[in-house]
């Protein structure tokens, strides 16, 4: 007989680290059984703490390719990331593949369209508890966007989606961009076109779950300067936030399906406006806010660092340097997690060099 009962060796084994895990999986056929269920995974996950933030770093490493010699190299760069998981690509060769540190798995995808690429983004779907990655790109030939979408572990092509028919997406005039963000069971297309001084925003959310286009308008009036507006994930939203004087505004497109957006911005007020750094100038101006979660919000302070900040107690906190950063790039709280995608194989061990260094002493 146990000594404890299932439900206490789940609550147990779920604080401890993959390396941990990956032992103790062999003390028995039921200890097995409990690691590599769903349900044990998914609370690991959660309870996971965060051992280090991941943005859009470029990585020089060894060859991962068998075939070449040990004297070749491939640069590495990080895209986006989720649930423990990282999609990456090898800049030399564009391919692009998923990771799983803590566990030491790849997974390597079918090349995407390359051409005039806005940006890849990672989602799960919960109805099929299955993930989709997106890509988002221009066909140079016809000057119109594309998006396709990949399935890992279920499928082996990019399925090419067509915009709806409705939006503008011929977009060979100057002026005019596109920038992607995911959010809430969805990636968001802005469409960005400059006439004189005003600025209009289209919108184009892709349901991750149905692959259905649904087109918004951002309203007249939202913001007077839109140089200083940022889109970004408001805590599974689509936010537009602005720093304005000592505070920051955001506005919500509450119900993107319905195209329903907030009935008025939410202030919220920065008291670390005044930053002491060898009694310099305020820099507050160079603040740009990047995304917002439980409670959280993540700022990068131009040329200074990467920091977060606690609404209900006020609390900042001083995350990295921001060496490499861009406004480009994303950020991603990185939780080691026992994810794994069907057909995922042993990493190369040349792989290793792209892991951070205090990300190696959280995990093992």
């Amino acid at each position: 007989m146990p000594i404890f009962p299932t439900q206490v060796i789940i609550e147990i084994l779920t604080y401890l680290r993959p390396k941990s895990l990956t032992q103790l999986q062999l003390v028995c056929k039921e200890w097995r059984a409990i690691i590599h269920d769903q349900y044990f995974i998914e609370k690991h996950k959660d309870r996971a703490p965060v051992v280090c933030y991941w943005f859009n770093f470029v990585q020089t490493t060894g060859s991962l390719n068998n075939n070449s010699s040990d004297t070749d190299s491939v640069r590495v760069s990080y895209l986006h990331g989720l649930d423990g998981l990282v999609l990456l690509r090898i800049t030399n060769t564009q391919k692009i593949f998923i990771w799983n540190p803590a566990t030491r798995g790849v997974l390597g995808l079918p090349d995407p369209h390359h051409d005039g690429n806005y940006g890849f983004t990672f989602s799960y779907v919960p109805a099929t508890k299955d993930y989709r990655i997106v890509s988002v790109y221009k066909d140079k030939k016809y000057g119109r966007i594309y998006v396709e979408v990949f399935t890992p572990g279920h499928s082996e092509t990019w399925r090419r989606l067509t915009f709806p028919e409705n939006v503008n997406i011929n977009w060979h005039e100057e002026g005019k961009r596109v920038s992607v963000i995911s959010s809430g069971g969805a990636v968001h297309c802005l469409l960005t076109s400059e006439v004189g001084n005003v600025t209009f925003e289209e919108i184009v959310s892709l349901d991750i779950e149905t692959e259905c286009f649904v087109v918004n308008y951002v309203p007249k009036g939202l913001f007077g300067d839109w140089t200083k507006v940022c889109a970004l994930d408001w805590d599974g939203k689509l936010g537009f936030a602005c720093v304005n004087g000592e505070n920051l505004e955001v506005m919500e497109l509450e119900d993107y399906r319905k195209q329903r957006w907030h009935g008025k911005k939410r202030v919220i007020h920065l008291p670390f406006m005044k930053i002491n750094n060898n009694n310099e100038e305020d820099k507050i101006s160079n603040l740009l806010p990047l995304f917002a979660k439980a409670g959280g919000i993540w700022f990068w302070l131009e040329g200074e660092k990467l920091c977060s900040y606690k609404m209900e107690t006020r609390e900042i906190t001083d995350l990295t340097q921001s060496q490499g950063f861009s406004v480009r790039s994303k950020l991603y709280p990185y939780k080691p997690s026992l994810v794994n995608i069907e057909g995922m194989q042993p990493e190369d061990p040349k792989l290793q060099k792209c892991r951070p260094g205090w990300l190696n002493q959280s995990l093992f």
